[in-house]
């Protein structure tokens, strides 16, 4: 909003990531935006949920807690709608395009790209090591016993699939938490207070799972 204290100017940010955002950062839009998301991610879930019911013959309950190849790849797909929801509110509300939600160039900043890989398996590998000892600090219970359920042969006949499909989730989440919201509230506000931490919380607390990890497990997670 041009002379608001709390956004920036487009000629200060023409190359910043949220400048895509600037020309309608409205909260009404960002929240309207956010509305579309999730009404249209309910929306496909449930006719992939439906179409799975009927034609793979899944069952209910092993669509609401898949631990099959089959049912966690139709769960994964679910996230399409995620994807589309962007792509809806994005062009309805934002007259912008799903790829501006990767910056104003509309590509991926490569060299970003493996720092982060390069942090993740830093982190991911710290954290596997640590696996090893959490059973000295942590109470018993708090984390699910491993257990090997796949065959090998199994298991490699669903890696590209799978690693297709995780991309498919992971995306979609970043696409929404890290893309959309992030721009929208970065071009609107100026606190990292609000355009950095809210996102992270709302990520963190939608994947608060105490019965599957523990409250001391899942708690970790969402402040982290």
């Amino acid at each position: 909003m041009p002379g608001s204290a709390k956004t920036d100017s487009g000629a200060q940010h023409v190359n910043a990531f949220w400048q895509p955002a600037l020309a309608r950062n409205q909260i009404w839009r960002t929240l309207l935006g956010t509305l579309i998301v999730a009404v249209v991610y309910i929306a496909v879930m449930v006719a992939i949920f439906f179409a799975a019911n009927l034609y793979l013959g899944l069952p209910d309950a092993a669509l609401a807690a898949p631990d099959t190849p089959r049912a966690m790849a139709v769960f994964f797909a679910t996230f399409l709608g995620i994807h589309l929801g962007l792509v809806l509110a994005l062009a309805l509300l934002h007259r912008r395009g799903y790829a501006s939600l990767f910056g104003p160039t509309r590509r991926l900043a490569m060299g970003h790209v493996f720092a982060g890989l390069a942090a993740a398996l830093a982190i991911g590998g710290a954290l596997s090591a640590l696996m090893g000892l959490e059973h000295l600090v942590l109470p018993q219970g708090t984390s699910p016993p491993l257990r090997l359920n796949l065959l090998f042969t199994t298991w490699a006949a669903w890696l590209a699939p799978a690693i297709a499909l995780i991309f498919v989730q992971i995306l979609a989440e970043e696409a929404l938490f890290r893309g959309y919201l992030l721009q929208q509230l970065r071009a609107r506000f100026r606190s990292p207070l609000i355009w950095a931490i809210l996102p992270s919380v709302l990520f963190g607390a939608l994947h608060f799972d105490a019965a599957t990890f523990g409250v001391i497990n899942a708690s970790a997670y969402v402040l982290n």
